[in-house]
């Protein structure tokens, strides 16, 4: 049916109603300025080809189909810019309403990467248009997210970490992934806010290859390979010079753990850093398939309150209790098969104590205290 409404259309005609005043026509594309809005292009860096009905802008990477281009150049939603196509091509309101509702529901899978193109093709990931770089023009409530964090500007500039203005990933900051041969396979788009209960705090292109990667694969550094769930942990610990990478989650396939196995083969050492719930779990576990490649150990964390906030990861624990309650925690690894999970998710809820506390621990004796960790139930591992 889609394949059908789309050759049915009178191309260069529609073009000319996208506002395209200068169209060069080749054996089986079209070239010409960019339709997207936010792009003011000097092109043409636009390109659409007639035999798959797609496009692809060189300039700002926007890309799609028809129903894309109408999307952009007219401000509709999906379902009124097939209703516009189908006018357009003069096909009835109600000629195809099941099968319209089937793209319709396919299209909303593919905003969270749960669906592949008919084409199959996962190979080509664009960041979208409104994909920007420079913090200091960012609206406020990003400004504070970076700020909260206390990342260095210079380090998001150096692993292309951005944010989207507006659009479906609007708010969010931006994680370019790219493989080992600095390709981009998908990005991951982490919320600014408190998510609720009806919101993802992760976001994925379509096509997205988030089943065979890990971040940032292009940006290797010195040191043991430290894997953690997020994004934003890695960043943390990149941040103190560690050699830290997000698996994107706590599900780690057979592509994603040969991944893995190939790319630190010359390691002998890993370390993983779960978090202090039932994901950080499911990631430890999941590491288990690959204590035969790496000696590998583990950095348990545990749940800790600072004043009143609790702080379940790693990156939470660099920004309120800073860099050497990090190194510290970093610095308890202890090897794969001598960790005990069976309570390690259930501790009862600790009593709230300052921050100072945590300090205070720091600067006196390197080994906690009995009753220092009973009353924070902190990282330190117990056999």
């Amino acid at each position: 049916m889609f394949e059908e409404l789309k050759d049915e259309l009178d191309l260069q005609e529609f073009f000319k109603i996208m506002g395209v005043n200068k169209l060069k026509i080749g054996r089986d594309s079209y070239s010409m300025r960019c339709l997207h809005p936010d792009h003011n292009d000097s092109g043409p860096s636009f390109h659409y080809w007639t035999t798959s009905h797609k496009f692809y802008c060189y300039g700002c990477h926007f890309k799609g189909d028809i129903i894309d281009i109408v999307q952009a150049v007219k401000g509709l939603s999906f379902r009124k810019a097939i209703s516009w196509v189908k006018e357009y091509a003069g096909w009835s309101s109600t000629t195809t309403t099941k099968q319209l509702e089937a793209i319709i529901e396919r299209r909303e899978q593919n905003k969270t990467g749960g669906v592949e193109d008919d084409d199959g093709d996962t190979s080509v990931v664009v960041i979208p248009a409104y994909f920007e770089t420079d913090f200091s023009v960012a609206r406020d409530s990003i400004k504070k997210y970076i700020e909260g964090r206390k990342w260095s500007l210079s380090l998001l500039a150096d692993h292309g970490v951005g944010y989207c203005k507006h659009g479906y990933f609007r708010n969010r900051i931006i994680f370019p992934v790219y493989d080992r041969d600095d390709e981009l396979t998908t990005f991951a788009a982490r919320a600014t806010w408190i998510v609720g209960e009806d919101e993802e705090r992760y976001l994925y292109p379509r096509h997205s290859a988030l089943s065979k990667s890990i971040w940032p694969l292009h940006k290797p550094i010195s040191g043991t390979p430290i894997f953690l769930e997020g994004c934003p942990d890695a960043m943390r610990l990149r941040e103190y010079g560690l050699n830290a990478y997000a698996c994107l989650g706590n599900q780690l396939g057979d592509v994603k753990l040969d991944l893995i196995r190939k790319t630190f083969r010359h390691h002998d050492k890993i370390i993983i850093l779960p978090d202090d719930d039932k994901g950080g779990e499911i990631l430890f576990k999941a590491f288990g398939k690959l204590i035969h490649e790496f000696q590998i150990y583990v950095c348990r964390m545990k749940s800790i309150y600072s004043g009143d906030r609790l702080l379940k990861d790693i990156d939470e624990v660099g920004q309120f209790c800073g860099r050497e309650m990090v190194q510290k925690i970093i610095d308890k690894n202890i090897p794969y098969q001598d960790v005990l999970i069976d309570d390690k998710y259930d501790f009862p809820e600790p009593p709230k104590m300052v921050t100072s506390l945590v300090k205070d621990e720091i600067e006196s004796d390197p080994t906690p205290s009995d009753e220092f960790k009973v009353i924070n139930q902190l990282y330190w591992s117990t056999r």
